[in-house]
């Protein structure tokens, strides 16, 4: 496996506070280290960004002033994203520990991927 392949999360979130705290903390429990974390907000009225920025100060973090949707956020990301793998997360989703690791071993298995 290597271990030198960026893992870009990317969320797209809106009023969602409590439960995007909950996603973003389980990226961090990753078993799997070389990511970069980016969440676009699209205008929250909830804390969101604040939460974010105070608690999580490594994640890119993208404050719309509008709120463009779902696949407008992800677009977003995807065009401020680094990664050699993108994996897109819902802000109320949270993953195991293993999910990074997961992705990773079967692209590496499956070279079509």
């Amino acid at each position: 496996m290597k271990t030198n392949i960026l893992i870009s999360f990317i969320i797209a979130t809106r009023d969602r506070k409590n439960d995007l705290k909950k996603c973003l903390q389980s990226i961090y429990d990753q078993n799997y280290k070389n990511i970069e974390i980016i969440v676009v907000d699209n205008d929250s009225s909830d804390s969101s960004f604040n939460m974010v920025s105070c608690g999580f100060p490594e994640v890119k973090l993208i404050n719309l002033d509008r709120n463009i949707g779902c696949p407008g956020g992800r677009n977003i990301g995807f065009l401020n994203s680094s990664g050699d793998i993108l994996f897109f997360l819902d802000d109320d989703s949270k993953i195991s520990k293993n999910a990074a690791l997961n992705v990773i071993n079967l692209f590496s298995e499956d070279k079509k991927l």
